[in-house]
């Protein structure tokens, strides 16, 4: 009998391996690539607001945090939409974000005067995905509803 069952566990094998679809990683999504971008951006946000508040400048600081949210919020949509789970969205939306951050402030203790043109660079970057970021925003907002 458990003979049976091994060979009949054998013969369905690849017909179960097939049906699994060839997109089933989530991070091989287009999504996944867009969260990767908006993750980026929330932690050059969360940077900047570093920035700001060794400058002192408190209202910059509000502003540049809750700018980061904004664009947490369109990661966790773009990784939804990649076909992650809530426990797997909040993880990576906070590694994505976490990376870029500590990135910026590496890249402040080592080589300070390259600083400013990579932030600029990044948040140019940010300012070309708007859209992508009201998408998943909106997308977020329905999934809330």
């Amino acid at each position: 009998m458990l003979k049976f069952l091994l060979i009949l566990a054998l013969a369905y094998q690849p017909t179960i391996a097939l049906a699994e679809s060839p997109t089933a990683d989530p991070k091989a999504s287009p999504a996944y690539a867009d969260a990767v971008v908006l993750g980026t951006c929330s932690g050059l946000y969360n940077f900047l607001a570093i920035v700001y508040k060794m400058q002192r400048n408190r209202t910059n600081v509000k502003n540049a945090l809750a700018e980061s949210q904004l664009w947490r919020v369109s990661t966790k949509g773009a990784l939804y939409e990649a076909g992650f789970g809530r426990i797997k969205v909040i993880v990576n939306s906070d590694s994505l974000i976490e990376a870029e951050q500590e990135r910026m402030q590496a890249l402040m203790a080592v080589t300070p005067k390259h600083v400013t043109t990579d932030l600029n660079a990044g948040l140019k970057t940010c300012q070309e995905n708007v859209p992508m970021h009201e998408k998943y925003t909106k997308l977020m907002e329905a999934r809330a509803k």
